[in-house]
């Protein structure tokens, strides 16, 4: 009430705002257009020309592999046949002056020895282990190639070059071996050894007979000389 005596509505707090239609809960967003279905064909062709392009490059790297093998086969086979020649070479060469080969290694228990040739006949030691080897050679021999052994193994020796008697059924052969260290370690200490072997028996018997003929051909008290093929004095004893 008023002082005039008028009424009047009392104020709410809060007012009140009535609801309307743009209060109502908002409507779901209409769906979206489904996409189209892929085309099944076009989807194939696709899956195919993929295959294609990956079988192509699997196709062109197996060629260039296979080119590669080719190349390398071929050079390993020339090579191959550069070796078979060179070692068909060494053998002929080997066989023409009777020799044979030896290989000593530091990793091995025996020797490698092959194409020995004693009086014409190809040989087989029964046992080539190095300690067995050594016990075949002549006393007087023994030391002597083992020094020379042993100092080209141990690098004090430049090559190795000998001559010895080995026993061969029951006979004192003369044998001459040849060789170089072919590898050696850190320390100088050599890994591998090899060279040539060879019979020089009747050498050193033709040594021995012209060494005996010095002697006599000097001691003798008669009278010798010594003349070539127009009978010119080249040689003459004491007593002459």
């Amino acid at each position: 009430m008023t002082a005039a005596g008028a009424y009047v509505p009392a104020q709410h707090p809060h007012p009140v705002v009535a609801a309307g239609p743009a209060d109502a809960p908002a409507a779901d967003p209409p769906a979206a257009d489904p996409l189209p279905a892929a085309d099944p064909q076009l989807a194939a062709a696709q899956r195919e020309a993929l295959l294609q392009r990956r079988l192509a490059r699997e196709r062109s790297a197996r060629k260039a592999a296979e080119a590669l093998l080719t190349d390398k086969s071929r050079e390993l086979w020339g090579a191959l046949v550069q070796t078979r020649e060179a070692e068909r070479r060494l053998q002929l060469a080997l066989w023409a002056t009777d020799e044979g080969i030896w290989e000593w290694r530091a990793d091995a228990p025996r020797l490698a020895l092959q194409g020995l040739w004693i009086d014409g006949q190809r040989t087989q030691l029964p046992d080539t282990r190095l300690g067995a080897l050594l016990r075949r050679v002549h006393r007087q021999d023994r030391t002597p190639l083992m020094q020379c052994l042993r100092a080209h193994r141990q690098g004090t020796g430049t090559h190795i070059e000998a001559d010895f008697r080995m026993v061969f059924a029951a006979r004192w052969r003369w044998l001459r071996i040849c060789g170089r260290a072919l590898q050696r370690d850190a320390g100088g200490l050599a890994l591998q050894i090899a060279g040539t072997i060879k019979d020089v028996t009747a050498q050193h018997a033709d040594d021995e007979t012209r060494q005996l003929m010095a002697h006599a051909f000097a001691s003798t008290l008669d009278a010798l000389v010594v003349v070539d093929s127009e009978w010119r004095i080249v040689q003459a004893n004491d007593s002459f």
